[in-house]
């Protein structure tokens, strides 16, 4: 069976901040409308009904990481895409929908978002990049060869009886040394 206990009043000349009273001890903070309860050791007292929460992050195995106290309100950013999973009766967990956080390139280092980062993209040598912000029902990326200064490579090869792959001779070209004429066919000169 819960304890009952009397509620005490009075009038003390203190300041409400510093204020600790008796336990079960009730006060008012005329200057904000606060109704304070006295647990006989915080100093200004609990808040009566509604009152702060506490407001914590946690890993993927909903273990507590980070934890902040004395929290009154919560606003969140519309265009973050925020999902809300009740954990418990008196808890809820508040995920981020539709992101990428980390962006993993082969050979290279990861890339990892914090909160709503940016990434750029940059066409390296013959590549050209192309978005679309209209498009309907959603946005593009395109990524495509640049071939207006073509290069190419020709490779003599052949496999030894180890089943290795032995280049022999490698010649490289571009416009300059290598078109297709009126006639269609490829011309590979020396550049000259």
């Amino acid at each position: 069976m819960a304890d009952t206990r009397k509620i005490k009043a009075g009038l003390v000349k203190f300041p409400v901040t510093d204020f600790i009273g008796e336990e079960g001890n009730i006060f008012f903070n005329a200057s904000n409308g606060d109704l304070r309860f006295s647990d006989g050791l915080t100093p200004g007292g609990l808040p009566i009904g509604g009152g702060n929460i506490s407001v914590g992050v946690v890993d993927t195995s909903n273990t507590l990481i980070e934890n902040y106290t004395n929290v009154t309100k919560l606003h969140f950013d519309s265009d973050s895409g925020f999902d809300i999973e009740q954990l418990d009766d008196d808890t809820v967990k508040v995920q981020m929908n539709s992101t990428f956080k980390t962006w993993k390139v082969n050979g290279q280092q990861d890339l990892v978002a914090i909160g709503l980062d940016t990434i750029e993209l940059i066409a390296g040598d013959g590549i050209i990049l192309t978005t679309n912000t209209a498009e309907n029902p959603y946005k593009s990326l395109t990524i495509e060869a640049d071939t207006s200064n073509l290069i190419g490579v020709i490779l003599d090869m052949d496999i030894d009886q180890d089943g290795y792959l032995i280049l022999s001779h490698v010649d490289t070209f571009d416009t300059n040394n290598a078109f297709i004429n009126n006639d269609g066919n490829f011309i590979l000169t020396d550049g000259t």
